[in-house]
């Protein structure tokens, strides 16, 4: 009977006891990796749509200084010389003729001093205007970031004589755009 005790403890305690502690440690183990994979993949897509986030915003940023540089290369790719007596216009009708007046507009012949180096096509002008010092910046404000392709070469300042007014000499290059 001993050998029978013996058998059927080993058979019917023994090794289903140990093959539920083999079975539930399997359990625990895996039950562990597939927590981690699950954690991983949880923060990789918290990740994933912060990124993405990121990408709409910049890709909306992207939109805006797209149309914005297509309208400065529109700008920049017209043909200044009509619209800069256009613009010259519009800025000085916000003004009066005491407080600003344009005296001359000339096209000298010979390319600006910034130009004379340069190998892009140029074009020089020479503005003079008469008036008070703060019409006078604003208007030179207004027309240099509506003409972005005018660079300044030469800015004289004098007092008049007879009045308390202010003449303004401005010497202009005007980058063109190269035809490719």
């Amino acid at each position: 009977m001993n050998k029978y005790k013996q058998s059927i403890t080993l058979f019917g305690f023994v090794i289903p006891i140990l093959l539920v502690v083999v079975f539930s440690i399997v359990c625990i183990v895996v039950s562990g990796n597939i927590k981690a994979k699950a954690a991983l993949r949880e923060t990789a897509f918290a990740q994933h749509n912060t990124l993405q986030a990121q990408v709409t915003q910049l890709q909306a940023g992207m939109r805006d200084k797209r149309i914005a540089n297509e309208e400065w290369e529109k700008v920049l790719s017209t043909d200044i010389r009509p619209s800069l007596q256009y613009n010259l216009k519009n800025i000085l009708e916000k003004y009066s003729f005491r407080q600003v007046a344009q005296t001359g507009f000339f096209r000298p012949m010979t390319a600006g001093r910034l130009a004379i180096g340069a190998k892009q096509p140029s074009s020089s002008v020479t503005l003079k205007f008469r008036g008070t010092y703060l019409p006078m910046e604003k208007v030179l404000i207004e027309l240099e970031s509506r003409l972005p392709q005018m660079q300044v070469n030469t800015f004289n300042i004098s007092r008049e004589r007879t009045a308390n007014e202010l003449t303004f000499d401005l010497s202009y290059t005007i980058w063109e755009k190269e035809d490719k």
